[in-house]
């Protein structure tokens, strides 16, 4: 790939940045205060094809093995099929995902959804900000793009006892630090992704697209050492969101 095309490629990049395309989730709504007065919003700008692809990957190999890497994707993995579940087999989400970091498909972006952990600049033209704060951002079609601050401290899903580098489930998925609080992976992802899809915020309390992030995002411990469960589902507010988004459109083309 040409050093031309990469420069202007950021800067398409950084206009479109510029032009509110990005999502910010920030740890104050982790506190689940404020109301706001619409339900779900569609975005204007939405992809104009139903079969989307998607990858996981790490291109700055911040994670601290392939299996927590793998961990990573496992969870991202069921925050996409969530939302696949719910556009009624007329949405169709793609696994592009790198088998291992070793790939080739690590260190460049192949898929219409592109997701991975950075920290500080890393060239969307919005930094994280260090632990605490900004924790994830997101960008609408046609951008696609989902990131998580690996500053912060993630559940990845672990289990007491498992393989899982460090022994605890209540780490940072760079560190593998224990910690008496960390962040449900998926939930987040559940609601990143929304937006890579072309959600925008929903007034409704309970949806996983509401501009405030309830407080299961703080991850809670099951019955069997890992994430408690609750909360990661759609809403009814949810799903009509993303059949208002894709249904019409994909059904047409799916005759």
């Amino acid at each position: 790939m040409s050093t031309n095309f990469l420069i202007i490629s950021h800067l398409i990049l950084l206009s479109l940045l510029r032009h509110s395309s990005l999502c910010s989730a920030s740890a104050n709504r982790l506190k689940g205060k404020g109301r706001i007065a619409k339900r779900f919003v569609l975005h204007r700008h939405q992809w104009d094809h139903c079969q989307l692809t998607w990858s996981f990957r790490d291109p700055f190999l911040l994670l601290p093995s392939e299996e927590r890497f793998r961990q990573a994707k496992k969870v991202i993995g069921e925050a996409i099929g969530k939302w696949e579940m719910a556009g009624k087999k007329l949405l169709h989400l793609i696994d592009v995902s790198p088998k291992s970091r070793d790939s080739p498909l690590n260190s460049h972006r192949v898929a219409d959804i592109d997701i991975f952990f950075a920290e500080f600049v890393h060239g969307d033209g919005e930094s994280f900000d260090g632990s605490g704060g900004l924790v994830a951002h997101s960008a609408y079609p046609p951008l696609g793009i989902v990131h998580f601050d690996a500053s912060e401290r993630w559940n990845v899903g672990q289990r007491k006892g498992g393989n899982a580098p460090g022994g605890g489930h209540r780490q940072s998925p760079r560190r593998g630090e224990p910690s008496s609080l960390s962040l449900d992976l998926r939930y987040v992802a559940l609601h990143e992704i929304g937006h890579a899809l072309g959600l925008r915020h929903s007034a409704y309390r309970h949806s996983v697209m509401n501009t405030y992030y309830r407080e299961n995002l703080k991850v809670s411990e099951g019955t069997n050492g890992g994430p408690a469960t609750e909360g990661f589902n759609l809403s009814k507010d949810d799903e009509a969101a993303i059949n208002e988004l894709f249904g019409d459109k994909c059904h047409r083309r799916s005759r």
